[in-house]
């Protein structure tokens, strides 16, 4: 794992980061801060109201996945405290998928 400033732009596997950068990847686990920003995600996985289509985070488009979500799988899913769960859960996925 390697930690990257600010993703600005993410296309078939590559992310690529402010003040330049860029990183080919097979997974991609978006975690966004305080305030939820779906909008540079541009593959359909998002429903009409803008939310991500999800099973426990995982998408059905190959390497997205999501932490932090209200309700993605417990009321603290979105929580600091309980977010290490869903976390957990992912990288099995994650793991299993190879």
């Amino acid at each position: 794992m390697q930690r990257h400033g600010r993703a600005v732009d993410a296309g078939d596997a590559t992310v690529r980061f402010a003040g330049g950068g860029a990183l080919e990847v097979g997974t991609v686990i978006w975690a966004t801060a305080l305030r939820t920003d779906h909008a540079r995600i541009d593959v359909p996985v998002r429903d009409n109201r803008g939310r991500p289509i999800h099973q426990r985070g995982v998408t059905g488009w190959p390497g997205l996945c999501f932490v932090r979500l209200t309700r993605q799988h417990t009321r603290g899913s979105a929580l600091l405290g309980w977010v290490k769960d869903d976390a957990e859960s992912i990288a099995h996925q994650i793991d299993v998928r190879g």
